[in-house]
């Protein structure tokens, strides 16, 4: 397509080669202003690992999205803004945490058979959510392999209802 003319090009392409062209020279620091607007869900999705792997090379990346799932465990620190002024800052945790947005524990486990209590995600995977898992609760599974715990993920768009109060702009 490098003989195509811009106009020509869908918004999607035009975004990709946006990108492209601000990466040339390297830059310390990336400003992206809505990048998502016009990506299918495959290239947000090769978008969002290309911006992990940029910050994990040290190159300070700030977006600009109203596209909060695409940001989800993209984003370490997140800034609030309401007509050009900074309302909330800090990581989604410390957020959620500060503003009682609610965050259950959650436990993932592996298991052939049904775990009584527990949410099907798949075939074989389970979801338990409620107090955190003590050896006591774990043991009384059965025969289980866990495979993850925790907090549930912070929720952009439900930190982002608390912080507005569920205005609409």
């Amino acid at each position: 397509r490098a003989d195509d003319a811009l106009d020509s090009l869908s918004q999607g392409m035009r975004q990709r080669l946006t990108l492209a062209t601000a990466m040339l020279s390297s830059p310390a620091l990336l400003l992206l202003d809505e990048p998502y607007n016009g990506l299918d869900p495959h290239a947000a999705k090769s978008l969002s690992k290309v911006l992990l792997r940029l910050a994990k090379r040290g190159v300070s990346v700030v977006v600009s999205s109203h596209h909060l799932a695409h940001l989800e465990g993209l984003a370490d620190r997140l800034v609030l803004l309401d007509r050009g002024r900074i309302i909330e800052q800090g990581s989604a945790e410390a957020l959620a945490d500060r503003l009682d947005v609610d965050r259950p524990w959650e436990t993932v486990v592996a298991s052939k058979s049904k775990v009584e209590g527990a949410e099907e995600l798949a075939p074989g995977r389970w979801r338990l959510q409620g107090p955190r898992m003590s050896m006591d609760l774990l043991e009384s599974l059965g025969d289980v392999e866990v495979v993850s715990h925790g907090r549930r993920a912070v929720d952009l768009a439900d930190l982002l209802e608390r912080i507005v109060g569920g205005e609409e702009e």
